[in-house]
């Protein structure tokens, strides 16, 4: 294993040699390359393993509502027995309470959509 070892070393150092004979600054440069590869692999490597306190990629958490919360939340703000009621409702009061659901409590528009019967559009539109 020694002597498989010591021969590429030796055509390592040939190569090299040859490097240098035809232009030297190109010789240099490849040693230098190799050297501050290592030094930057263990530098990125120390740096990947730091702790830290970065908090640009942590998005706060949206809580989606299940189902029945939501439907608890339309009934008890809109004061109506059933969501599916909403849409009985007159287009100005309607679109108020859908802003109020949207903006203040946080549901989503598909969720509402699904809860109350009315239609996407209008839901955005609120």
């Amino acid at each position: 294993m020694a002597i498989g070892i010591s021969i590429a070393i030796a055509s390592i150092i040939s190569i090299i040699y040859g490097i240098i004979k035809k232009n030297k600054p190109l010789a240099i440069l490849s040693i230098v390359v190799l050297i501050n590869r290592e030094r930057a692999i263990r530098s990125f490597i120390e740096y990947i393993n730091k702790t830290n306190d970065d908090k640009c990629l942590d998005i706060p958490g949206k809580r989606q509502l299940t189902g029945e919360d939501a439907k608890k939340i339309i009934k008890d703000h809109c004061h109506i027995y059933n969501a599916l009621d909403l849409y009985k409702f007159d287009v100005n009061k309607r679109n108020q309470y859908l802003k109020e659901l949207k903006e203040g409590y946080g549901l989503s528009i598909r969720q509402i959509e699904r809860l109350t019967g009315i239609g996407r559009g209008i839901i955005q539109r609120a």
